[in-house]
């Protein structure tokens, strides 16, 4: 069981290693780094934090910068570091979110600001409990998968948020997410729920209406986009993790779905995910 040491506050010091991997936004940002340490892994989100990964002793050190938000650094934690070590000690995490249509899970996996959770807490709005935002646990069956969820809460953009809700009094900061929680009228799911389909969001905000059924292996090229890798070096756990993808690719319908990131289509695009939930091979649409 890995537990979370939080350390003083301090300024991070220039590193004189390379990183062996980053992760870097379409828009060229560095948003984390990763480096050895003798015992484990140095993790760092530049500006933000440094966590130094002990796996051994099952100890997450965190030290944040003086100036750092301590709620976003509890959302570091809890949406980037652990689902790393969930992957790298064989688990399945995948970056995306999820509701329960008809008491079963549907997930939407993309890059951050692709409209995951815009999509999921538009159906809580409507009454398809959500079961988690960001992250997607999965647990395998014999039938298929279970999702599992997490807290009651959704963090929306202040703009989502005055649509979806129509909280107008939240605060208009367009950088940082803020925590949605039931008491806003969002449906929540408890129970873990088998998954029965999953949507791959398309990257182009400007794209008309379409979804379409992704055969196993354009949908695991696909998904091993939006895994959590702590140590892209270790082959041995790379090949674990893509076998348990591929076999996820398998088992479970996947469709790609693009659409206009415009509120005023919001409907139409909740319409295709309902009807396309009804059928245990998802359905096509366009417009």
């Amino acid at each position: 069981m890995i537990r979370l040491d939080p350390a003083p506050a301090r300024l991070q010091a220039p590193l004189s290693s390379p990183p062996y991997d980053s992760w870097i936004t379409p828009a060229g940002e560095v948003m984390a780094e990763f480096r050895r340490l003798p015992e484990g892994f140095l993790i760092r989100f530049p500006g933000e934090a440094d966590f130094e990964v002990s796996l051994a002793a099952e100890i997450v050190r965190c030290c944040p910068t003086p100036e750092a938000d301590p709620q976003h650094i509890d959302n570091l934690y809890r949406n980037s570091i652990l689902p790393m070590l969930g992957n790298h000690c064989g688990g399945l995490f995948l970056h995306g979110s999820s509701v329960a249509i008809d008491g079963r899970a549907v997930a939407f996996l993309g890059l951050s600001r692709s409209g995951k959770t815009t999509l999921a807490a538009a159906l809580a709005k409507h009454g398809y409990p959500l079961l988690t935002e960001d992250v997607i646990e999965l647990v395998a069956s014999p039938e298929g998968y279970d999702l599992q969820p997490k807290s009651a809460s959704v963090r929306l953009f202040a703009d989502s948020a005055a649509f979806i809700l129509g909280d107008h009094a939240m605060s208009a900061d367009p950088v940082r997410k803020h925590s949605v929680s039931a008491e806003a009228g969002l449906a929540f799911r408890s129970q873990p729920a088998p998954l029965s389909h999953m949507y791959l969001l398309g990257n182009d905000p400007d794209a008309p209406l379409h979804c379409e059924r992704l055969s196993p292996p354009a949908a695991l090229k696909q998904m091993l986009l939006h895994s959590f890798i702590l140590d892209v070096e270790d082959r041995q756990r790379l090949n674990a993790h893509f076998c348990r993808i591929a076999d996820l690719s398998e088992r479970i319908p996947c469709s790609a779905l693009d659409y206009p990131r415009r509120y005023s289509e919001l409907a139409s695009v909740l319409e295709v995910i309902v009807k396309g939930s009804d059928s245990p091979g998802g359905s096509d649409a366009s417009r």
